[in-house]
């Protein structure tokens, strides 16, 4: 107890120096804890985002599975509406399409599995899109009408790649669209069996059997429409009641309702659909499906899935590769860099305390004379100097810890989202713990030489010394 009462008695003798010492050592002490709490929350919320993207690749090869079994059905060319498929009119006309009997003939087909019928339509503001000029005798563009000359003439093609990378591209072209009426068979069998519905629901319930004028909208599309769950929306004039919202993770802009919805909403006769949608029995069968129907149906365009998405599962995996590889890469570096600046800190802070300790022991040279004339051994000099390097380093790495606490926020808003910088980085306790061992040890390990230069003092000639 004596002992530990003239280190703390000893290092107060010159309060600035050890203010300055105490600063020093607070500072590294803080600048480890703040360093080491912030790239283990950057580490954790790197690990969170590739556990992301691998889950968001499992689910997206999960869903795939059926949808490499597709083959769709759908008339040639594209309505005057974007992303309508182009239907026939009758007499009236009203819209005809696909007509719905052609799905009991193809389920008849041993390698169909299922048969579902499709509608759909895009809302948004196409204004922007080229306009080909029409020549004479010539229909517009998807009208089907005309000699077979393209649209835009016997001249030379408008410069539509300039116009789409003016327009911002693929980005610049979803602006354009607000949302996409989706209507499907609400069949119990189809929907246990397939993805016609998003699956996360995160407020209210999915469509269901039986339902009419109910849909089921993104969470992204509640601004546009201005509408809460159980609120009516108005589409083509005609009203719907919001049932569901599903988060926009993958579909951002669908509204999905039933198929005779839908039908109402675009306008096709009753009995008709836009596109019809087959599933195959395996995937080695739908080849020669694909050659059977289109050669049954010529006037319809007939196309499997299976290329589009394995292309697009392909590009998928390069890309969640590749974003893993960036965060990982980014995360070595954030680890390297903090090391380096942990290290830095604590040999400048050791330094300090081994020059500062030394001084010390220079100016207390007759101080210790007497303290071995009194009958004090070398090794009791020795504590008395490792133990106020030992107790100046506790006292500036409790301070320190504060200053961790403080300054973890601050360093990790650079490194992670706002919303977790100040949860994610506050310090734990071992990083603390880590922290005053290190400072310890640094105190210690300083003041180690200067307890030896005192240790070794002769006694006569240090009292004589002024």
């Amino acid at each position: 107890m004596g002992l530990m009462n003239r280190a703390f008695r000893s290092i107060w003798r010159k309060k600035m120096r050890t203010a300055v010492v105490l600063t020093l050592l607070c500072l590294s002490m803080g600048t480890l804890i703040s360093v080491y709490s912030t790239v283990q929350a950057s580490k954790d919320n790197t690990e969170e985002m590739i556990e992301g993207y691998q889950a968001t690749m499992e689910r997206m090869v999960d869903q795939s599975q059926n949808d490499l079994l597709l083959i769709t059905i759908s008339q040639l060319g594209m309505g005057r509406d974007f992303g309508q498929m182009s239907s026939g009119t009758d007499t009236e006309g009203n819209r005809t399409g696909i007509p719905v009997s052609e799905i009991d003939e193809i389920k008849t087909l041993d390698s169909v599995d299922a048969v579902v019928p499709s509608i759909s339509r895009t809302y948004g503001n196409f204004s922007a899109l080229p306009n080909f000029p029409k020549r004479e005798g010539q229909g517009q563009q998807g009208d089907g009408e005309g000699s077979g000359v393209p649209p835009w003439g016997s001249g030379e093609r408008p410069p539509i790649r300039e116009r789409f990378d003016e327009l911002g591209g693929a980005g610049g072209m979803d602006k354009m669209i607000d949302y996409i009426v989706t209507g499907v068979p609400l069949d119990k069998d189809l929907l246990a069996e397939y993805p016609l519905l998003p699956a996360n629901i995160i407020e209210g319930t999915n469509l269901e059997p039986g339902l009419e004028n109910m849909v089921v909208i993104s969470e992204g599309l509640k601004d546009h429409f201005d509408a809460d769950l159980g609120d009516l929306i108005t589409i083509s004039d005609i009203s719907f009641q919001v049932k569901g919202i599903y988060s926009t993770e993958a579909q951002t802009k669908n509204v999905y309702m039933s198929l005779e919805d839908a039908r109402e909403v675009v306008g096709l006769q009753a009995g008709y659909v836009q596109s019809i949608n087959v599933y195959a029995t395996n995937e080695s069968v739908i080849d020669g499906l694909v050659t059977v129907l289109q050669d049954y149906y010529s006037d319809y365009r007939v196309s499997a899935n299976k290329d589009m998405m394995a292309n697009r599962l392909e590009m998928m995996e390069r890309m969640t590769t590749e974003q893993v590889s960036t965060l990982e890469g980014d995360l070595d570096e954030m680890e390297s860099t903090g090391d380096t600046i942990v290290l830095i800190s604590m040999l400048a802070s050791g330094l300090v305390v081994l020059f500062i300790l030394l001084y010390t022991v220079k100016e207390r040279t007759k101080e210790i004379g007497t303290m071995k004339a009194l009958g004090f051994t070398r090794s009791r000099i020795m504590l008395q100097v490792v133990a106020e390097g030992a107790m100046i380093s506790f006292i500036g790495g409790c301070i320190g810890v504060l200053v961790g606490y403080l300054g973890s926020p601050f360093f990790s808003q650079y490194l992670l989202p706002s919303n977790r910088a100040l949860e994610s980085s506050t310090p734990s306790v071992p990083v603390v713990i880590l922290g005053l061992v290190a400072v310890l040890l640094i105190g210690t390990l300083g003041s180690l030489y200067p307890a030896y230069i005192a240790s070794r003092k002769n006694p006569v000639e240090a009292m004589r010394h002024e």
